[in-house]
């Protein structure tokens, strides 16, 4: 194992040449390397033009031997990348399942009504492709997205990946806060190092939000493995947030906050980091 690659069930992370430009001969190379992956694993493949880009997107989704892979696609029509995540790891799904947690305890603690969890569905792996320009010829599986039943567009969404992917990573923020405008409210990064030589894995949490000006910002950068001795220990979402541009429900108050746990996360990331052969860094 060494900093390009890993094995047992993390991931691979491969940036392949530019191929032919035509649409025929560039879907049957992604395919054929996809089909050929044995492992968890995030293929790039750059310079590929918007016409085509959306074509093979599309096709791939309806291919049916391509869909025994479970694959997270995506295309990005303003860096001209389309990205294929294989085979994704439990470590990919940490988010997915503190979230899950997240908002069993909302219901508990009734911050969330039964009308409210009626209106909030999550998904994932399940393709958008309502962004707006320059990013409309766009599509994207995200790891875990909120939408609200009102909205085609989500408002909270999770990526993570692995530290050689993680230029790739701020590239999705921006498809979603830019090309998501004015739906998506907050991007939520988990980023994983392997350090091969000791066997450890650390972790990192970035939520990005846009701002007033239509920038993108960073609100929050947190260390989740090692555990540091002071900091945030969760991360504060508004009502509005979850609910999106146009979600929250008559009486009630956008600003509510609810604190995202960070000791969750910590507790499943370490679960599957271990599961994986693994320690927490």
């Amino acid at each position: 194992m060494d900093d390009h690659g890993t094995s047992r069930a993390l991931r691979s992370n491969t940036s392949l040449p530019t191929p032919p430009l035509s649409a025929p001969k560039i879907l049957n190379n992604i395919r054929t390397t996809l089909l050929s992956q044995t492992e968890s694993t995030n293929i790039l493949f750059t310079d590929i033009p918007e016409d085509i880009g959306r074509q093979v997107f599309d096709e791939l989704c309806e291919d049916g031997i391509i869909e025994q892979l479970a694959p997270r696609l995506g295309y990005d029509s303003v860096t001209k990348v389309f990205n294929a995540k294989v085979m994704p790891s439990f470590i990919h799904d940490v988010p997915q399942g503190w979230m899950v947690h997240e908002f069993a305890l909302m219901c508990r603690a009734n911050f969330l009504t039964l009308d409210e969890q009626w209106h909030l569905h999550p998904y994932v792996d399940t393709t958008f492709q309502t962004f707006t320009a320059p990013y409309t010829q766009s599509r994207k599986q995200p790891d875990w997205a909120l939408v609200p039943r009102t909205d085609r567009m989500l408002s909270i969404v999770f990526e993570n990946g692995w530290t050689e992917g993680w230029g790739h990573l701020k590239n999705d923020m921006r498809l979603w806060l830019l090309g998501g405008h004015p739906n998506v409210q907050l991007v939520f990064h988990v980023k994983w190092v392997n350090h091969t030589s000791t066997n450890k894995v650390s972790g990192e949490l970035r939520v990005y939000e846009r701002t007033m000006t239509g920038n993108v910002h960073e609100r929050h950068c947190i260390s989740l493995f090692h555990i540091p001795q002071a900091g945030l220990t969760s991360i504060p979402i508004t009502r509005g947030e979850l609910f999106g541009v146009n979600g929250v429900l008559p009486g009630r108050n956008a600003g509510d906050v609810w604190n995202l746990q960070l000791s969750t996360l910590r507790d499943l990331g370490g679960a599957r980091i271990r599961d994986a052969g693994f320690v927490p860094a």
